[in-house]
Parts: C-alpha cells; sequence; structure tokens
C-alpha cells in the first residue's frame, strides 16, 4: 500500500530533531518506528510519504518506509543484546530529520512481541519468546 501517511505523536517532541546520531530510544508515546538514517534502512519504498506532528505541534515530512536491521545495538544506553545475533525491526518510517532513532513499544506490542516493564528494567521478548533486549 502506498500513499500519504499523517503520523500525529503527540507523546513526542521535536528536540529530536537536528544532524543524525545513532542513538535509539524507545518510545512508549509513539505510534510508529522512525529513523533519520536513510542508508541504514533495507527496501526502502519512497512512494510512502507523509507528515509526523509532533506534540509540541511541530511537522516533519515522512519520506518513505523500510526496515532496519538491529546487530550489535550497543548505542542504546544500558541496553544487553545477545552477541552476534541480529533482529530485524519492520515497518520504520524514514524521516530525514531526526536526529536519532525512534523505536515503539506499543508498535513492537502490536507485532506480537511481549513488552514487560518491572522496576527500572524493561525486556523485550520476540514472537518466539526469545530475549531481544533488556534495558535500564
Amino acid at each position: 500500500m502506498h500513499g500519504e501517511v499523517l503520523l500525529n505523536e503527540e507523546n513526542v517532541t521535536s528536540n529530536l530533531l537536528g544532524s543524525e546520531s545513532n542513538l535509539w530510544y524507545l518510545e512508549n508515546g509513539a505510534s510508529s518506528h522512525m529513523t533519520g538514517q536513510k542508508a541504514k534502512l533495507y527496501d526502502l519504498d519512497t512512494r510512502i510519504r507523509g507528515r509526523a506532528k509532533f506534540g509540541d505541534e511541530s511537522m516533519v515530512s515522512i519520506e518513505g518506509k523500510g526496515y532496519y536491521v538491529m546487530e550489535q545495538v550497543a548505542t542504546l544506553l544500558y541496553l544487553q543484546c545477545k552477541n552476534g545475533e541480529k533482529w530485524v525491526l519492520r515497518d520504520v518510517y524514514y524521516i530525514p530529520s531526526l536526529r536519532c532513532n525512534i523505536i515503539s513499544l506499543g508498535q513492537l506490542a502490536y507485532g506480537g512481541n511481549k513488552i514487560i516493564m518491572l522496576g527500572v528494567f524493561l525486556w523485550i521478548y520476540g514472537r518466539n519468546a526469545e530475549l531481544l533486549m533488556k534495558v535500564k
């Protein structure tokens, strides 16, 4: 499906805009995965266009959607992943003005992943109950 996309990210602010960064944020308030790193997206469908509106009323352009292969995700603060394993993050919107990357916890849960938040830790398990990440 191609066409115009409008994301309304009420709980995300535009302080994530600017120059590119390898940081990933696990965001409970974002409806979709997003990145500003075009070169790291696979099968980027640039026919998907639209706008994302953030909680501070700012608007940014969406210029495609693809998938991102997470390898050693050392750029996430306090993240522990199994070394050498890869995890495919699907349906990631390309937003050139983002200076970071956003993983939507809601999109992960909707996609069949299990998310547990307890105390200061967050665990994400895949569809086959394999641990994908643990974050402090």
